[in-house]
């Protein structure tokens, strides 16, 4: 995990997981911790309802909680769908990876594409009528086809695509996608075939 970069309000956590938040939202939060370890300034989690010693107890400014999580804390906190995958959006913005730039000489991008990623790995395969937004990394061996369209800011690692749509912020691993639509900040690993996916969801295959 990197240095801090910047410092959010809770409103404006909330905001960027599309949860609602409950106390405090102009409490500045620097930083993601354990539950068992979080202080002041600092956002925790729990993936599941449950009321503990432990949390009730809780030092962190903030805790991201499911929807149907009805205790009274003694922090603000933010109830969403999926606190884990929430409090993953939460920790990149918070702790930014240091992101690689460059094209490897050996890619190859279909002149009729349009694409401005920030870095393309070794062996890269881009077709034809493609977009790729800016700031996106583009791993080693990734195969994408035509007519494929990938946001701003987005992940792909280990992939083939085609036909396919992909929103901002997206990271998708090892899936091979044809036909489908992915959402926004959406976290895709070992899919295959035609899919559709909303914003701001996981979806791990085993």
């Amino acid at each position: 995990m990197s240095d801090v970069s910047s410092q959010w309000s809770v409103g404006k956590l909330a905001e960027l997981v599309g949860g609602k938040f409950s106390g405090a939202g102009d409490t500045e939060i620097y930083r993601v911790a354990s539950l068992e370890t979080a202080q002041s300034g600092e956002i925790s989690f729990l993936e599941k309802a449950e009321f503990t010693k432990q949390t009730a107890q809780t030092n962190a400014s903030c805790l991201i909680v499911p929807e149907n999580f009805n205790h009274e804390l003694p922090c603000s906190t933010i109830q969403v769908k999926n606190p884990k995958l929430a409090f993953a959006i939460v920790t990149q913005k918070l702790h930014p990876l240091k992101l690689q730039t460059g094209w490897h000489k050996t890619a190859e991008v279909a002149e009729s594409s349009d694409v401005r990623a920030s870095f393309i790995g070794a062996f890269v395969k881009i077709g034809e009528n493609s977009q790729i937004g800016e700031s996106t990394q583009i791993s080693d061996g990734v195969k994408i086809g035509s007519n494929v369209s990938i946001g701003k800011g987005s992940v792909i690692e280990g992939s083939e695509l085609s036909h396919t749509i992909i929103g901002t912020d997206a990271k998708i691993t090892k899936s091979k996608l044809t036909n489908s639509l992915i959402g926004d900040e959406t976290v895709l690993d070992g899919l295959r075939g035609e899919v559709t996916v909303g914003d701001h969801s996981e979806v791990r295959l085993k």
